[in-house]
């Protein structure tokens, strides 16, 4: 497997993300970088999966909400 340098862009990250970010890269036995990079990999699977509120079908944008009659 290559790997790839990249650089992170840790601006305005507070104290409390370093550290949350630092713990889970020692539970889990990697880099902090490496954390970085499979947090971010989790959520990015996370929102692929998690379904989204869909755009309103026809007869809800013409007569609006089924509660309110």
């Amino acid at each position: 497997m290559q790997k790839n340098e990249m650089r992170l862009d840790l601006t305005g990250f507070s104290e409390a993300d370093f550290r949350e970010i630092q713990e889970q890269a020692d539970e889990w036995g990697v880099a902090f970088d490496q954390a970085c990079l499979l947090m971010l990999l989790q959520e990015s699977r996370r929102r692929r999966t998690t379904p989204r509120p869909g755009a309103p079908g026809l007869f809800s944008r013409l007569f609006g909400s089924r509660a309110a009659h």
